[in-house]
């Protein structure tokens, strides 16, 4: 679990930005896009709900035989509708 001053220190250096564009730029690592989806769960608050839906929506696709990025990417997806609805 992140404290929140790790959240804020990642959030204020850019961190959640990086993330997003590595698993753009990386479809096909497993481990960019479970790591990311973790990651974005994490400071989902402070992320573009759209960009952060395309990135878990591919991750799903691209990876849709590994349990481990199914359910990071779909707990990703939880919380952005919810973010969309609030």
């Amino acid at each position: 679990m992140m404290t929140p001053s790790m959240k804020l220190a990642i959030v204020s250096a850019g961190g959640h930005e990086a993330v997003l564009r590595a698993m753009e730029n990386h479809p096909t690592s497993v481990d960019i896009q479970l790591a990311g989806c973790k990651l974005l769960c994490n400071v989902v608050e402070s992320v573009d709900a759209r960009v952060a839906m395309e990135v878990a929506n591919a991750a799903l696709k691209n990876h849709a035989g590994n349990d481990e990025v199914f359910a990071a990417a779909t707990s990703l997806v939880g919380l952005l509708l919810e973010k969309m609805g609030s």
